[in-house]
């Protein structure tokens, strides 16, 4: 059985001379391993020896055996391989963490499975206590039909429901949910979203984007154990992968219980915490800027949202879609009214602030890319700069001179190829176009990732 263990260390990037520190012992070393050590000139290592927090050197076991004193401690990794720990540079940590206990939807491959296992999950919950969460995918069952709170309201009297799809951009609503939420066919399409209806003018129970906030201000805020208790589950989970740093799109309930956890010396994943981009004088006022932190968490970039999803078709690109001639997508509300966004990202730039911003569709994209552009000329050019656009889903191959030199990175989701496949068939012809490489399109010079933030994951 092979074994693994995470350390979370920092991983130095260079080669540690053993004779610079030859008279000191190591707290912790690991010998009989397969050592990947990011070093270009020297890229594999027998053995390795950790001080503190950081690698001390990595050689041969008889040159790390040196290192080893009366309290270190010693790991025989039986030729298995010794890795950087992993960076998962987009996560909403807290709502995944709860997700791992929640109704689990993702595979649930018909309508009548979907309707099933809500109303099982319902069984377990006390009553009026919300369900939500899910991540279930009508692409499983063909795109059609799409779900309806009439599917799952006799399982649910008690139980108010508001389950999302696994993009985040659309969540079903059942009957009470629509009731708690006063949601009804008099109300008016929100700014940047959509309330699905019948054929009578009557709500589904379908919520797309911005239209997906008039129920989630209803739904009550965890308590701060249920909060603690939903990011242990997730650190617990990150662990078994080695994943030993996190770009979280945090809320400050979120980065409080980070802060409970460092202090009882729970947390065992780095925290490179992503706020909303629309709270951005909130940093800036207080002089805080990018990086403001410790090695464990520490501000990162402000997020905003230009568009929705293809899924739902939220997403927004220059022509219709295929299967909803009447649509090309829908900017997100941020994005309104027109110069909105940029006059954030002006602001929050001006502030010494990162940005990442999520497009998926090609005229989103292409927006955010003129954005930038806009910004690097009123703003000039200054060092650190680390732009993102977050999923860079569609791209056009002609992007301006201007737009290619705006200091962004495209921080593209492992979930984002699944998503183009299984929802390619509703964007049209010209917008389902493969997508062009992403560093002919961007400037990739910065790395996103935080100094110090690795670890190292035994396999």
């Amino acid at each position: 059985m092979k074994r693994y263990f995470l350390l979370t260390c920092a991983f130095l990037v260079s080669w540690a001379p053993l004779h610079a520190q030859q008279q000191a012992s190591a707290d912790l070393v690991i010998l009989r391993a397969h050592v990947w050590t990011v070093d270009h000139a020297h890229p594999a290592a027998q053995a390795l020896a950790i001080s503190g927090n950081r690698i001390a050197a990595v050689g041969s076991d008889d040159e790390i055996k040196k290192w080893i004193g009366p309290a270190t401690r010693q790991i025989d990794a039986q030729n298995n391989s010794v890795l950087p720990g992993f960076i998962d540079a987009h996560v909403h940590f807290s709502s995944g963490g709860s997700e791992i206990s929640g109704v689990h939807l993702r595979d649930a491959a018909t309508p009548k499975e979907f309707a099933r296992r809500i109303a099982k999950h319902a069984k377990t919950l006390p009553k009026g206590e919300w369900m939500a969460g899910g991540t279930w995918d009508h692409e499983l069952w063909g795109g059609t039909p799409l779900p309806s709170h009439d599917w799952i309201d006799a399982g649910t009297p008690d139980t108010p429901v508001f389950v999302t799809r696994y993009d985040g951009h659309m969540a079903l609503a059942n009957a009470l949910a629509l009731r708690l939420a006063n949601v009804t066919r008099e109300t008016p399409d929100p700014p940047g979203g959509t309330i699905v209806r019948d054929a009578n003018g009557n709500p589904t129970g379908l919520m797309k984007d911005a239209a997906m906030g008039l129920v989630d201000k209803v739904i009550p805020d965890p308590s701060e154990e249920q909060l603690l208790r939903n990011i242990r589950a997730g650190l617990a989970e990150a662990r078994r992968f080695g994943v030993t740093s996190l770009h979280d799109i945090s809320n400050a309930e979120d980065v409080r219980a980070y802060q409970v956890l460092a202090a009882r010396g729970e947390l065992t994943s780095r925290i490179y915490c992503i706020a909303p981009l629309p709270q951005w004088q909130a940093p800036a006022t207080t002089g805080v800027r990018a990086g403001f932190g410790n090695d464990w968490i520490h501000l990162g970039a402000l997020k905003g949202f230009a568009d929705g999803s293809l899924g739902s078709t939220t997403a927004l690109f220059e022509k219709p879609y295929n299967d909803a001639p009447e649509t090309s997508g829908l900017p997100n509300a941020m994005m309104l009214p027109e110069g909105n966004m940029l006059k954030m990202v002006l602001g929050a730039d001006k502030a010494g602030l990162q940005i990442a911003v999520h497009a998926i569709g090609d005229k989103a994209n292409r927006i955010m890319l003129d954005i930038y552009s806009e910004v690097v000329k009123e703003n000039g050019s200054r060092p650190g700069r680390r732009w993102r656009i977050e999923h860079a889903q569609h791209l056009r191959p002609k992007i301006s001179p201007a737009s290619r030199n705006s200091a962004s990175s495209p921080a593209s989701s492992p979930i984002t190829p699944s998503t183009m496949v299984a929802g390619q068939k509703n964007a049209s012809a010209t917008n389902a176009a493969k997508p062009p490489t992403p560093s002919a399109l961007f400037s990739t010079t910065a790395s996103n990732s935080p100094s110090a933030a690795t670890g190292l994951s035994l396999l």
